[in-house]
């Protein structure tokens, strides 16, 4: 009966520490360089000073005279979303988040 108890345990110990080893790949944490470029951008930028800065987006879409793009930060979608607005060419709103330190 011990030895169930003893093999039971090590397997549970053995199964905690592969969680704490494989968290980082499930659970990637957020890119602070995104938050960082993010800051760099001016209202009234060009769209490809903007690209120059950010790199490429994880997504854009255009509507009309409108480019939206939307970046995330370490391969997850922040819950405020890192994203850049441009009418006619120009940068007209941004949005840089919000990091959290988790």
């Amino acid at each position: 009966m011990k030895k169930v108890f003893l093999i039971t345990g090590l397997v549970l110990l053995l199964l905690v520490i592969l969680v704490f080893v494989m968290e980082p790949f499930f659970f990637p944490k957020p890119n602070r360089q995104v938050y960082k470029n993010c800051d760099l951008v001016q209202i009234g930028m060009t769209y490809d000073e903007v690209i120059k800065i950010m790199g490429k987006p994880a997504s854009e879409r255009q509507e009309d005279n409108t480019v939206k793009l939307l970046y995330l930060a370490g391969g997850i979608q922040t819950e405020a979303g890192i994203g850049f607005e441009f009418k006619d060419g120009s940068l007209i709103t941004k949005n840089c988040g919000v990091e959290n330190s988790t």
